[in-house]
């Protein structure tokens, strides 16, 4: 059973009834917490290896969830650090809670509101994906989306025809929508009606 609240930040104790031992941590809702602790304890994979080897041997039914005190508004790190200190002498956990500084506070806080990043930090990101050509997103050169891209014969009506090494620049050489040259291609590669009628486009090898 829990004791006390589940929905707001608390710090709380995992007690063993079986030694008495505790863990003490901190959360913004203890009801998952609670949930995460056992999770992570049935799949062999506790952060705590006394919690862990404590659960192996009693099992689950053998910890209380105890809330020592709320922190509605206040640094729940630092009460959390103050409760490690005051019951250290049974807890498995005897090392503080990492504190985050006030700039990944700010990171956080930014990324959690939604609050757009600044042009500084914008350039900088879009500086860093041009000089990774592996990633996601980045800017391609225009050889490498040559490589890349299936080349397209253009055929004028004259029966000029043009071999182009991707669609995209095919269509813009000739003036032609690329959406448009794609459907021609998918319907017999032959331009039907309007200004390019009997304009043809290929696949090339």
């Amino acid at each position: 059973m829990v004791i006390g609240m589940t929905d707001f930040p608390v710090v709380y104790l995992m007690e063993s009834l079986a030694t008495g031992r505790g863990y003490v941590g901190s959360t913004q809702n203890l009801k998952r917490r609670k949930s995460d602790h056992k999770s992570k304890l049935d799949s062999l994979r506790h952060h705590n290896p006394d919690v862990q080897a404590e659960f192996d041997q009693y099992g689950w039914r053998n910890f209380r969830f105890h809330v020592l005190g709320a922190v509605i508004d206040g640094d729940l790190i630092g009460a959390e650090n103050k409760w490690i200190e005051r019951l250290s002498d049974n807890l498995f956990n005897k090392r503080r809670a990492a504190s985050r500084d006030e700039e990944t506070r700010r990171r956080i806080s930014e990324a959690l509101t939604g609050k757009k990043q600044s042009e500084a930090h914008r350039e900088a990101n879009r500086a860093a994906r041009m000089g990774n050509t592996n990633a996601k997103g980045s800017i391609r050169s225009d050889e490498y989306r040559n490589a890349k891209g299936r080349p397209v014969v253009v055929t004028d009506p004259q029966g000029n025809s043009t071999t182009y090494p991707r669609i995209a620049l095919a269509a813009e050489m000739i003036g032609y929508e690329r959406a448009n040259m794609i459907r021609v291609l998918r319907n017999g590669g032959t331009v039907k009606r309007g200004e390019m009628r009997g304009w043809r486009f290929a696949y090339g090898s």
